[in-house]
């Protein structure tokens, strides 16, 4: 955070050695940065903006190499949006997929109480259709039917031993 002040500082002054070492290392095609976390990224792209419409500036005075910032300039700006703006299909992807978490929470919890009692009373069912139609009816541990409960006790036992293995 503090080489940021400085070179923030070095681009205020005249001389802007600090700013101009960071610029030619910004440019050069090799450079990927040493991000810590976004925000020291977004430090670095800040910094390196703002040396850039300095030297925009002071080169569009002198008539040299405006363009050549410019585009670097937009360039960085670009970049810095790809980085920042996410993509529109990934956000309505990841909302999407929050949304189907939020509404199906209830059934997979309802799916763990089934897990759990059945783990702990296995010994009790000569079978999974009566371990289903005991958690279904007497028990009345959730309110879903039996064929959803035998499928969640089917898919438990899937995953304890596969079909190979017995």
């Amino acid at each position: 955070m503090e080489m940021y002040r400085e070179v923030f500082m070095d681009v205020v002054d005249e001389d802007r050695p600090l700013a101009e070492k960071l610029l030619r290392e910004m440019t050069q095609l090799e450079y990927v940065g040493d991000f810590i976390s976004e925000e020291t990224q977004l430090l670095e792209f800040a910094v390196f903006g703002l040396i850039l419409m300095d030297r925009l500036v002071r080169n569009f005075e002198d008539k040299q190499d405006g363009w050549k910032n410019m585009l670097i300039l937009h360039e960085m700006i670009e970049c810095a949006e790809n980085i920042y703006l996410p993509d529109p299909r990934i956000v309505r992807r990841n909302s999407a997929r929050k949304a189907a978490e939020a509404r199906h929470k209830e059934n997979r919890d309802f799916k763990r109480e089934v897990i759990a009692y059945y783990t702990a009373h296995q010994r009790e069912f000569k079978s999974m259709d009566a371990a289903a139609e005991a958690i279904v009816s007497k028990v009345k541990l959730v309110p879903v039917t039996f064929r959803t409960v035998r499928d969640w006790i089917g898919e438990h036992r899937k995953q304890l031993q596969s079909a190979r293995k017995a």
